[in-house]
């Protein structure tokens, strides 16, 4: 009877060590890919707000064939920024259906 108990109160410790550890580890790496997400996003925004910029300046001063080079190149500032911001997202969705 008493050795049961014993080993009830040591399971029951192990489990709770192991359960801070894991939540620890869960939060760290939340922490860690919320803090590189953002910083990959402000360096994904500078970047997008520098090619439109310069797909502005060929529409302005490409005439028919600066056009035409700046409707490609819209395209893949799109997919670019849909991209970068749905990453966001996915991460967030992760976070909330997986768990350790």
């Amino acid at each position: 009877m008493l050795k049961e108990k014993i080993f009830a109160l040591k399971f029951s410790a192990e489990q709770e060590v192991y359960n801070f550890y894991a939540n620890d580890l869960e939060t760290s790496v939340n922490g860690a890919t919320e803090d590189i997400l953002g910083i990959l996003q402000g360096v994904g925004v500078g970047i997008i707000a520098i090619f439109v910029v310069i797909i502005g300046y060929k529409v302005i001063t490409g005439g028919r064939e600066g056009l035409r080079e700046a409707k490609s190149s819209v395209m893949g500032l799109i997919i670019g920024a849909v991209l970068l911001f749905g990453a966001k997202a996915v991460s967030e969705w992760l976070k909330t259906t997986a768990s350790f």
